[in-house]
C-alpha cells in the first residue's frame, strides 16, 4: 500500500457538507477557501491562495505604477498609460482566470476521486481481512479431518 493510499483511509471520506460546502466557498470566493473548508488548505490550497493574491495585486500594481493624465499632455499621458497598463492587467488577468479555473475543477472533482479510492481501498481490505482456506488436521485415532476456516 503506498503512502498516498494510507493518507486515504486516515483521512476517511469527504462527507456531503465538505464537498459542497468547500465547493461553494471555492466557486464563489475562491482564493483557496474552498480547500480550508474541506481540510486540505496545506495540501494544495495556499497554491491558489498565493496565485490569486498575486495576480489580482499585479493590476494594482501596474495601475499605480504607470503614469496616468491630468495636464495638457494629457492625451499623450493617457495613452502611455494604456500602453503600460493592458499587457500587465491581461497577464495577470488571464492568471487569475487560470487559477480560479484550476481552483474551480480541483475543488469539485478531488473530493470524489478521494472519496471513490477511499472505497476501493476499503473494499479491498474488507477482501483480504476475510479468507477462506481449506485444513487438513490429523485425528489421534488415525485418519483426518478435512474442512474449511475462515480467517478474518
Amino acid at each position: 500500500m503506498s503512502d498516498r493510499d494510507v493518507e486515504i483511509l486516515e483521512r476517511g471520506p469527504y462527507d456531503t457538507g465538505e464537498i459542497v460546502g468547500g465547493g461553494l466557498l471555492g466557486t464563489v470566493v475562491g482564493f483557496g477557501t474552498g480547500h480550508y473548508a474541506q481540510e486540505r488548505w496545506r495540501d494544495g490550497g495556499w497554491i491558489f491562495t498565493a496565485g490569486e493574491s498575486v495576480s489580482l495585486s499585479a493590476v494594482f500594481v501596474a495601475m499605480a505604477a504607470c503614469p496616468s493624465g491630468g495636464d495638457d499632455d494629457g492625451l499623450q499621458q493617457l495613452s502611455d498609460s494604456a500602453d503600460c497598463v493592458v499587457p500587465v492587467t491581461v497577464a495577470a488577468g488571464v492568471a487569475f482566470l487560470g487559477f480560479r479555473v484550476a481552483e474551480l475543477i480541483d475543488v469539485w472533482v478531488h473530493p470524489q476521486r478521494h472519496n471513490r479510492r477511499f472505497r476501493e481501498l476499503e473494499a479491498e481490505r474488507a477482501r483480504q481481512a476475510i479468507r477462506w482456506s481449506p485444513y487438513v488436521v490429523p485425528r489421534e485415532a488415525g485418519g483426518a479431518s478435512f474442512g474449511l476456516a475462515l480467517r478474518f
